[in-house]
């Protein structure tokens, strides 16, 4: 409990609006390494839910509805009971009074950021200066306001993820012009081109794409075999062509690689390993997995350092 009171006295924590004494207090915060910020709904009422907000190895839970809300406190994810309190305030209105109190020069500052699962627009006080930033099951009729909250104060990252499915938003104008050095993941459709996609210089890359054509993924995936490191993947999902062939399309001739027969196969696809016949900086030498599959009219192009199972093998008796 007294670790817990230092950290909130030390970042100038705080759940009400804040005054003039405590923004110049929030001057000297100290710098965040992770804040996650979850919603997770209830499942017996719809305007109920709890806001889970974790600042290094402090968690916050702000269960409310309406214009209550709970407030507990936690140290490295355990409840201290004792902090527990009930406020007639919008857990809302408390979560952006939060931001406001974590927030230097007017930004939240941060290595790494994370949003999961909001249903709800971003606070007023949601602008993060953050080396890596992830947006994950955000709701789409919401998940525009986060990127556009998320992208105020830079546009440079090491690692960026939109980690959102099925969702059909307009995000090319708000992710073009974006800078990933490391990991760049956008699970939705973002309409990058063949010259966007060549200036991404993340090699460890998923990104969807309706624009991509088989000459670009061409290109991208030489260059991963040849800058990729170890751990690094790429995925990429688009449209194939009439009469696309993987292996004929996609590989250039110096590659050693075998196929891997399956039992449903449409023509044109290819998934097996790329052996040798390549040249990586990093002197990775190891076998590649590669896949090429079809989902209906769509494709998704994969690359990955082959890794044996982990899992030890069991001998069953006969």
């Amino acid at each position: 409990m007294l670790q817990l009171l230092d950290f909130v006295s030390k970042h100038n924590i705080q759940f009400s609006a804040m005054g003039p004494q405590d923004n110049a207090a929030s001057t000297t915060t100290p710098k965040i390494g992770k804040l996650t910020i979850t919603e997770i709904l209830s499942n017996w009422s719809e305007e109920k839910s709890i806001i889970r907000v974790e600042l290094d190895s402090l968690t916050i839970w702000l269960t409310g509805k309406e214009s209550l809300t709970k407030i507990d406190k936690g140290w490295d994810g355990e409840l201290v009971e004792e902090l527990s309190e009930i406020r007639q305030e919008n857990r809302f209105e408390i979560l952006n009074n939060f931001l406001k109190s974590i927030s230097h020069d007017g930004c939240i500052q941060a290595d790494t950021v994370e949003v999961v699962g909001a249903t709800f627009a971003p606070p007023d006080a949601f602008k993060p200066n953050c080396e890596n930033l992830k947006l994950a099951d955000v709701q789409q009729e919401c998940l525009l306001e986060w990127i556009t909250s998320s992208l105020q104060v830079r546009r440079e990252f090491k690692n960026f993820e939109i980690d959102c499915w099925s969702v059909e938003v307009p995000i090319r104008p708000f992710i073009q012009g974006l800078k990933v050095s490391e990991h760049l993941k956008i699970q939705c459709e973002t309409g990058m081109t063949d010259v966007e996609l060549e200036g991404i210089e993340a090699m460890d890359l998923t990104i969807s794409s309706d624009e991509i054509t088989p000459k670009a993924a061409k290109i991208r995936l030489e260059k991963f075999l040849k800058f990729g490191k170890r751990h690094e993947k790429l995925e990429i999902r688009t449209v194939h062509p009439q009469f696309f062939d993987a292996k004929r399309d996609l590989f250039s001739e110096n590659w050693i690689v075998k196929k891997i027969p399956q039992d449903y196969e449409e023509g044109g696809e290819f998934i097996g390993k790329i052996f040798s016949g390549f040249e990586n900086i990093h002197g990775i030498q190891d076998t590649c997995e590669f896949s090429c599959d079809y989902y209906g009219d769509a494709m998704r192009i994969f690359c990955a350092v082959y890794e044996k199972s982990k899992t030890p093998m069991t001998l069953y008796p006969f």
